[in-house]
This record gives C-alpha cells, structure tokens and sequence, in this order.
C-alpha cells in the first residue's frame, strides 16, 4: 500500500481529475487503490490553490457512484449464470454466503450506506445487492447517500485539516476511520444473527 502511496498521489497532483476518478471507479469495482486517501490528497492540494475543491468532490463521487452502479449491474446480470457453473457452486451453498446475502437484503439501508466507508467492503456489498432481490432504485438512493458522505468527510479532513494529515499520517488517520465502520457493521450483522436464531 505505501508504494501504490508513493506512485498514485504524485499521479493524482499531475492527472488531478482524470487520476482521482479513475482511481475512486476502479476502486469501487474492488481494485486495491487507496481511493479515499487520493481524495483526501486531493483536498489538500485545493487547500494550496491547486485544484478546485468543488470539482474535486464531484469528480470523486462520480467515480464512486459510477462503479458502484457497474458493480451492481454486472453482478444483477451475470452472477446468477456465474453461480451456476461448477466451480462456483459451492460459493452459492456456502452457509456465510448465504446469510451475508440475506443480510443485506433484509437490512439495505445501513448495509450499503456504511459500507460505502469501507474500501474493501464497498465492492462486496454491490455484487451481494445485485444478487439479491433489492431494487436498483433502492440501491441508489443508499449508495449516493453514503457515497456523498464518504466523500464529504474525506475531502472536508483534506482541505481543513491537511496540515494535521501531513503530519501525523494520512495513512492512519484513514484507517482508524475504516475500522470505526468495519467494527459498526460487524456488530450489526452479529446482532441480526443472534435475532435470526432466537426466533
């Protein structure tokens, strides 16, 4: 992660727009890129006079929203068929795979919204919503409501607070974030579960 650092950001102060966007798409369809903290840097270089921040957010979540919805799409058209072949069969019968489905189709709201937080959750959680039965329309309201947060928080951090950023670890700081989320979500699903067998 520190090199795919040290490559993208210096890629995001040359491409600016072009960069953070592709880098926000690609990471939304569950490549590895370090997606909110090209955002973040993205936002101190608006603080310096560099690029617009408005754009900035905009760019962001366009690239988001428009992965997400791929992400989404692809899994609602082609993971059943996907599914069905032998190799994947067993994914299909796995007990967690099953219950992560159902989850999530039981509970949209707070699943997709917070999950939108998490880099490596995000993607996940676009191909269990196109396998269940959640309607796009719904799926969109939920994304765009967490992508736009998720958005605002990072790039906001950035421009107001990049000084902090630089000097106590942009890295960090964006992890303690994703664990805030990731320790939220676990709870919910361990909730869910243990009302699941009580009844």
């Amino acid at each position: 992660m520190s090199f795919l650092l040290d490559t993208l950001v210096p890629l995001v102060l040359v491409y600016k727009y072009w960069a953070l966007f592709l880098i926000c798409f690609f990471a939304s369809l569950a490549l590895p890129l370090p997606s909110n903290t090209s955002v973040t840097a993205m936002a101190v270089f608006a603080a310096n006079g560099y690029v617009s921040f408005s754009l900035t957010l905009i760019v962001a979540f366009a690239g988001y929203v428009l992965g997400d919805w791929l992400g989404f799409w692809l899994a609602r058209l082609y993971g059943p068929r996907v599914l069905r072949l032998a190799g994947f069969r067993r994914i299909a019968n796995y007990r967690h795979y099953q219950e992560a489905e159902s989850y999530v189709g039981q509970h949209p709201a707070l699943t997709i919204f917070l999950s939108r937080f998490v880099s490596a959750a995000g993607p996940a959680i676009n191909v269990l919503a196109g396998l269940s039965k959640i309607s796009f329309k719904k799926f969109l309201v939920f994304d765009i409501a967490g992508e736009a947060l998720d958005v605002l928080i990072f790039g906001l951090g950035g421009y107001f607070f990049g000084d902090q950023f630089q000097n106590y670890g942009l890295s960090i700081t964006l992890t303690e974030i994703e664990i805030v989320v990731i320790i939220i979500l676990s709870y919910l699903i361990f909730s869910a579960r243990r009302k699941k067998r009580r009844h």
